[in-house]
């Protein structure tokens, strides 16, 4: 067995009921396996752990929600769960849209941030010339008259 299928039971076998399963890496382009050093990480080797975990828990319990972030394509983003009996026992839910939470407030923080951070202007950093009309030159220095 792989070993990203013995973490994935762990993570099954853990205390919460809300778990995110992210797959990224290098993928199989065809197909959408997820590409590892000991071989490929497929739909079905998730599909295998989810049934195991179903088949090994004894008695009802909360129901599971596992959220997939995986590959768009392929076998994932064709996949027909309705084949296998697990809805009763897990929500699936393969790449979620991004809900951001209302942030009140934050337009302003950010103003507020921008005006009070703002650089000085470099010119404000120089020191005032020592001598009026004449220009000092110091090695190295690179001077290009108008």
């Amino acid at each position: 067995a792989l070993p990203i299928c013995e973490e994935l039971c762990n993570l099954l076998t853990s205390a919460s009921s809300h778990k995110l399963l992210v797959l990224a890496g290098p993928f199989v382009e065809g197909t959408g396996d997820l590409v590892l050093q000991d071989g490929c990480f497929t739909l079905q080797h998730l599909l295998q752990r989810l049934t195991n975990k179903i088949e090994s828990s004894a008695g009802p319990s909360a129901k599971l929600i596992l959220t997939v972030s995986c590959p768009d394509f392929g076998g994932w983003k064709d996949c027909s769960l309705r084949e296998h009996n697990i809805h009763d026992f897990i929500e699936l839910k393969f790449n979620p849209p991004c809900i951001l939470p209302e942030m009140e407030g934050l337009q302003e923080f950010t103003e507020y941030l921008s005006e009070s951070l703002e650089p000085p202007s470099p010119f404000e950093l120089l020191e005032p010339p020592s001598t009026v009309g004449f220009l000092k030159l110091y090695k190295p220095c690179c001077y290009i008259p108008p």
